[in-house]
């Protein structure tokens, strides 16, 4: 017995003083030194049972109080085991939920538990910014309460704020132009504005302008973006009267400005193509005048030459492409071209482009025929000398009279860009009664470089449009409208409407499964153009412009016609 307290051997723990008081009154008269032995010490239990612990599953750990085996009933049970999640047994004896198997203090889903991801412990709750949504039911950046599935994408912010992996503002599916477009232009009626636009930066302002002509009132307009809501032409802050058919832009003179160049042809009593200087930033006067002796219906303006500046080729009823070489004279006749592509049939009309579809650096001549004398694409690679160039120099030549199931070829901007993300530009064409589409049109690719002859086989990619489009269907290469690096593929198809397929365009491609489909709800609203515009709503996004003259009365009283202009807004430039 101790001097200061007296403790139970079974319990290990003190007796109470009130029991045993005259111990109390012994331990004052003793002193603090007690009875003068040593300081007392307290008893530790008894453990001579763990001198030879019981195993009872033979695994080398003892249960408790001797050993920490949490089960001794089970050899695979015990704190050296191997844990194996999920099978509601704690195989390691330390203690955690058999279900957690990231240790981040939630059980994983399947398990009923909070954690979608079990292997990464930084994805428990998920919804650490409160928005209502964790990681585990789609929140895509749970640091940002305005991203997340139910969040209504903003366009140009180069965020996916809904979360759906897509880029925001992304046209995808059918869409009706009067419903979808966030903003149009119109005309006053019998403008019968829509059969010819394009956007450029003309006013040298670092945005493009909304360049657009009336061929029935003979008058130009340049708007200004932002463009919103409905526009008018009317609002145009530049305007002049001009007969037109055709247009292209270009820096002529060389001054790092795009100027503008302008051709009609025997519909108008002016034949053949006026150059105006950029900016346009009041009513312009044309520097130069090129006024042939066949009309011009067709016209590409770029550096042809190999100089630098932008050179004017116009398409003549005189059998071929004349290219008046930068500087241009005031006034040009033909015989004042630097250079002559003999065709053998009127230029007239078709299709003709600059660009370097060669992939050597230098710009080339892409001409396209489709009148009565044969549908022929022919690709003349630049530099273009002077003098005479016959058409059996062309690099390439693309002929549906070639092939027993083509009945001819479309094309009015065969430039889309890459398409398939080799770094070289390609082409686009479209060919009418294709057989596997039951007499309807498709948009073949080339992949570039273009070079030799080429067949219909050599196509790296097939464009199905939504319905079996009919003869005079369009290639339109719309550039890169979902902001992922590769150019895009259009067809417009007249009263069928269009079809966008989006890059990379490899094999066959459907649009209903990869891409869009315009169509008004007036069949004559889609006849018209399918063009890109660049960024008219000033948000930083490619976009893409559907127009038709016969707006908004259709063939009733075709002069009672506006016209529009319709703007779908692109992709986001960050692609994600």
């Amino acid at each position: 017995m101790a001097c200061y307290e007296q403790w139970s051997r079974s319990t290990g723990v003190p007796l109470s003083s009130d029991r045993f008081p005259s111990l109390v009154l012994f331990a004052l008269l003793a002193g603090p030194s007690g009875c003068g032995g040593p300081d007392p010490v307290r008893p530790k239990p008894d453990t001579s049972e763990c001198a030879d612990p019981e195993d009872a599953d033979g695994d080398q750990y003892p249960a408790a109080p001797c050993g920490e085996d949490c089960d001794d009933t089970d050899p695979n049970v015990h704190p050296e085991a191997v844990e194996q999640w999920y099978d509601g047994v704690d195989g390691d004896c330390d203690g955690r939920s058999d279900f957690d198997a990231d240790g981040d203090g939630e059980d994983a889903v399947a398990f009923g538990g909070r954690d979608c991801d079990d292997d990464d412990p930084t994805w428990a709750d998920g919804d650490a910014d409160g928005d209502g949504h964790s990681a585990c039911d789609g929140d895509c950046d749970d640091g940002d309460p305005d991203m997340h599935p139910d969040a209504a994408p903003l366009c140009g912010n180069d965020f996916d704020d809904n979360c759906d992996g897509v880029a925001d503002c992304l046209l995808d599916g059918e869409l009706d132009p009067e419903v979808d477009a966030y903003a149009s232009v119109v005309g006053a009626v019998g403008d019968l504005i829509g059969s010819r636009f394009l956007a450029a930066d003309l006013d040298d302002d670092g945005s493009p302008e909304l360049l657009t002509f009336s061929p029935y009132v003979g008058r130009v307009w340049l708007l200004s973006p932002p463009i919103s809501g409905q526009a008018s032409v009317e609002t145009a802050e530049v305007s002049w009267d001009m007969p037109v058919e055709t247009m292209g832009v270009g820096d002529v003179n060389g001054d790092g400005i795009l100027d503008a160049v302008m051709g009609s042809d025997s519909l108008f009593d002016f034949q053949g193509a006026r150059v105006f200087l950029g900016p346009l930033v009041d009513v312009p006067v044309p520097a130069a005048e090129i006024s042939p002796d066949f009309s011009g219906g067709m016209v590409a303006v770029g550096d042809l030459d190999g100089v630098g500046a932008a050179d004017v080729a116009l398409g003549f009823q005189d059998w071929g492409v004349h290219v008046f070489a930068s500087p241009l004279q005031a006034f040009s006749g033909t015989d004042d071209a630097h250079s002559f592509v003999e065709l053998g049939v009127p230029a007239n009309s078709g299709t003709l482009e600059w660009g370097d579809f060669t992939g050597d650096g230098v710009g080339d001549l892409l001409i396209g025929t489709t009148d009565n004398y044969g549908s022929v694409v022919r690709l003349f690679a630049g530099p273009l000398p002077a003098g005479t160039t016959p058409v059996e120099e062309a690099a390439a030549t693309l002929s549906a009279l070639d092939d027993p199931e083509l009945s001819g070829m479309e094309t009015l901007r065969s430039q889309p860009g890459d398409v398939n993300g080799d770094g070289y530009s390609d082409m686009l064409l479209v060919g009418r009664d294709v057989g596997l589409l039951q007499n309807g049109s498709a948009g073949f690719v080339f992949a570039g470089p273009i070079d030799g002859p080429l067949g219909f086989e050599d196509a790296v990619g097939t464009i199905v449009p939504h319905a079996a489009i009919p003869p005079g269907a369009l290639a339109v290469g719309v550039g890169d409208i979902d902001g992922d690096g590769l150019g895009d593929c259009g067809i417009h198809a007249y009263a069928f409407g269009a079809d966008i397929a989006y890059g990379p365009v490899m094999g066959t491609v459907e649009t209903a499964n990869n891409g869009i489909q315009i169509v008004a709800a007036d069949p004559f609203w889609n006849a018209g153009l399918l063009h890109p515009v660049g960024d008219l709503s000033g948000d930083g996004l490619a976009e893409v412009a559907f127009a038709t003259q016969l707006y908004p009365v259709g063939m009733a009283d075709p002069l009672l016609n506006t016209g529009i202009i319709w703007l779908l807004q692109g992709g986001s430039s960050s692609g994600f």
